[in-house]
């Protein structure tokens, strides 16, 4: 077995004429990938790369990014890809942490490279795409590198559960944790979220918001389409509404996945009035935050498209809990996905009743080997095949998995137990506010507190008597469970996917 084989199997197929990737005014077949791949992994023995040894991939949604993943893996080695919105410092940490022996960077980001290359004794090469007849001092040209390689690659056989590649987590509660997947996760994740809940084929084509080094982007636009001999549009640009809407008229794509901003976005858009066509769109998916009921509603009534919520995580690959086609519960995450089992525990690790809310922890084929150097954090996360998403969920009668707030991020203040996630729901409801954010604070009594950071909408003032008809706002409909105090802010501090950097706000 080897990951690469799920790129592989569209030529076998007779797909190797099919268009895999719609790339600005470059498309680029199954077949021409492949033979790329085979150079790429030729170039990496060139190099004196070693099987296991990490190639850390600092690229933005782009063919080289497919090209160097399965080059890479099915070599024998082990493709990193990393967030392309860090500094340099974060550079030097990862490189560090992954020991990686070769670089892959895009010439539009070597700069964050340079100031720090020397201090990283691991990494041997670096190589630059996009520079081409013009090499930077002391790099190689990463299309100089495969020019002149074999387009015939021999396959290193690995185990299902040989290490494949890793991912680094997304930095929301620290320092991001090396997340090591083994080479059957990417098919499991194909087979049963990709082909069973989205119905996925060789005739869609896919359009992510979430970049390929994310696990939720991994999925949407490679695993998923190159699982089927689908198509996949890369967008190396910001996930901006007006660039999706682009994006969406001219490639016309059939599944459409983001997160909850962006279907939030083009809502607001289209009661502004702004009329565009997204007549292709046959499914739509949200993932990486909770999906709000109203959000779904305010879609289903501006499109009639089906927008199902679903969970996932870096740690588990994709999504394992999902809203199906025709049976959405607005404001639910869905149920488990075929081929995995969900539990909701206490802090015994005993199973609550229905409707009792506890800690999530899930167990599948997809899920990672561990953190690469982390043994505790390992154990932690890893609980006997368990893997503990450090999520609070409900079960309900019906097998449906609802929201309740980060395990961290629940609290108790004046004895009532106060999830984010619900007082954030109504917040976000008042025509004032644009975002919230919710998190637990010490008074100067030191008893716990709910403290509201609030995003108002253009032209909202910040006043006094506003702070009141919020607070006021969220009592009517949570009687025990309206926030203390109410601080307006510019933005809320977030992730490169979109999540909600709590601890930030915490002061931690």
């Amino acid at each position: 077995m080897n990951v690469s084989a799920i790129l592989e199997s569209n030529v076998a197929a007779g797909r190797a004429n099919k268009i895999a990737l719609y790339h600005g005014n470059e498309t680029w077949t199954y077949g021409s990938l492949v033979a790329s791949a085979n150079r790429m992994g030729n170039a990496l023995k060139q190099l004196d790369v070693r099987p296991d040894e990490r190639i850390l991939l600092l690229l933005p949604d782009s063919p080289a990014f497919s090209i160097c993943f399965f080059g890479a893996t099915k070599m024998g080695a082990v493709p990193v890809p990393v967030n392309t919105m860090l500094t340099s410092s974060d550079y030097e940490y990862l490189l560090k942490d992954s020991d990686a022996r070769v670089l892959v960077v895009d010439h539009t980001l070597y700069y964050q490279i340079e100031p720090i290359r020397a201090n990283c004794k691991a990494l041997k090469h670096v190589l630059v795409t996009g520079a081409k007849g013009r090499p930077i001092d002391g790099t190689l040209g990463w299309e100089d590198c495969l020019e002149g390689e074999s387009a015939e690659l021999e396959t290193v056989d690995r185990a299902r559960h040989d290490m494949a590649f890793w991912l680094y987590s997304s930095g929301s509660t620290g320092k991001p944790k090396g997340v090591v997947h083994a080479h059957g996760g990417m098919f499991s994740t194909s087979e049963h979220c990709g082909k069973q809940i989205l119905k996925i084929d060789q005739n869609d084509i896919c359009l992510s918001s979430s970049k390929l080094f994310h696990a939720y982007g991994l999925g949407n636009s490679m695993s998923f389409p190159f699982g089927v001999g689908a198509a996949t549009i890369l967008n190396p640009h910001l996930s901006l509404p007006d660039v999706f809407l682009e994006l969406i008229g001219k490639f016309k794509p059939t599944l459409l996945f983001a997160i909850p901003k962006i279907y939030l976005s083009l809502i607001e858009l289209a009661e502004q009035g702004k009329t565009f066509d997204i007549s292709s769109l046959r499914l739509c998916i949200s993932s990486g935050e909770a999906l709000p009921a109203d959000f779904y509603r305010r879609w289903k009534s501006f499109c009639g498209i089906e927008l199902l919520d679903a969970l996932g995580s870096t740690e588990l690959l994709h999504i394992f809990i999902a809203n199906r086609q025709g049976l959405v519960k607005a404001g639910s995450s869905g149920c488990v996905v075929s081929g995995y089992q969900a539990k909701v525990v206490d802090d015994k690790g005993d199973v609550v009743p229905v409707g009792e809310t506890g800690d999530l922890v899930v167990t599948g084929p997809s899920a990672a080997l561990g953190y690469w150097n982390q043994p505790e954090a390992s154990s932690k996360s890893f609980e006997g095949g368990w893997v503990v998403t450090g999520d609070k969920y409900y079960m309900d009668e019906d097998g449906y998995y609802w929201f309740r707030g980060r395990s961290n991020d629940v609290f108790k203040s004046n004895g009532i137990w106060i999830s984010p996630i619900e007082v954030e729901s109504v917040l976000d409801e008042h025509p004032s506010v644009k975002e919230s954010a919710v998190v637990c604070v010490r008074d100067q009594s030191g008893l716990f507190r709910a403290k509201a950071y609030v995003v108002l909408q253009t032209g909202e003032l910040e006043t006094a008597e506003l702070v009141k008809t919020l607070r006021k706002f969220v009592k009517r409909r949570l009687p025990q469970r309206s926030p203390d105090y109410i601080d307006f802010v510019d933005v809320l501090p977030k992730t490169a996917t979109g999540k909600i950097q709590r601890y930030k706000l915490r002061g931690e």
